[in-house]
């Protein structure tokens, strides 16, 4: 027993000083993105039928500008990410195996699918196209080296990316060939992060108990919060206020 008293003594101070998260030691939040003012119309990036358009298959149907969309009846902003500003020292044991999922990055109509995701470190994003003509997946990192590639037509396999780094702020993603077609990733080295809704809502769930501070990023806008305090409570949801965007910030660079 003399052997075992000094190891047993600090395996007990180790676990009475460095207790885990249990069960009831994580929370959610929940709410909306808001558009103030009145709606502006946004014309559509490619007008269908347009002749002057070098392929046909980008004219088949219309393409909205996806860089703003709105609900009209709840004003509520499309495609804003609202996303965890660090990572935590403790993350849910259900989300650690998150960026084991890959994601599918398609065109269709000359327009990008997904126009707005988040993109894990270390996770496989497979870049697909369903045009019958050539594209090309041109990423505009800061961190990260730049990634830009060809997309033969109809590629149904995907071509795999991976992201080692986190990055700043959500980078953009263009194809050279089709100027107007843009979206934006957000390469983030943690699971809780999340893209406004078609009414701008958004959910973050399995957060770690206590003061946690988010950013809220939207492509026109930018920053609208780069310091939104949050106090996480166990089994419960937090519902924020409405986060108000105005139009005066959502013009285009």
């Amino acid at each position: 027993m003399i052997f075992f008293a000094r190891p047993l003594c600090i395996l007990v101070l180790l676990l009475i000083s460095e207790p885990a998260l249990h069960a009831g030691d994580w929370g959610a939040v929940k709410g909306r993105v808001v558009l103030t003012g009145e709606l502006p119309e946004i014309a559509p990036l490619v007008a269908k039928g347009d002749s002057a358009v070098k392929d046909a298959v980008c004219t088949v149907q219309e393409v909205p500008d996806d860089s703003l969309r709105v609900d009209a009846d709840t004003h509520g902003i499309a495609d804003v990410f609202v996303f965890l500003k660090r990572k935590p020292k403790e993350i849910h044991p259900d989300l650690l195996a998150g960026n084991e999922q890959p994601l599918v990055f398609d065109q269709k109509g000359c327009r990008f699918s997904p126009h707005a995701m988040i993109v894990q470190t270390d996770q496989t994003v497979l870049v697909k196209s369903d045009d019958p003509t050539n594209h090309n997946t041109h990423t505009h990192p800061a961190f990260n080296p730049p990634e830009n590639f060809l997309i033969q037509p109809n590629n149904r396999e995907g071509v795999p990316l991976k992201f080692r780094l986190p990055e700043p702020i959500p980078m953009k993603v263009t194809c050279d060939l089709h100027p107007w077609m843009q979206a934006h990733w957000l390469v983030i080295n943690h699971p809780y992060a999340a893209v406004t809704d078609e009414k701008g809502e958004f959910v973050i769930e399995q957060l770690p108990v206590g003061k946690q501070t988010f950013r809220v990023w939207q492509e026109r806008a930018g920053w609208i919060s780069k310091s939104l305090d949050v106090e996480i409570m166990a089994d419960q949801t937090v519902d924020v206020p409405p986060i108000a965007v105005s139009v005066d910030d959502l013009t285009k660079d």
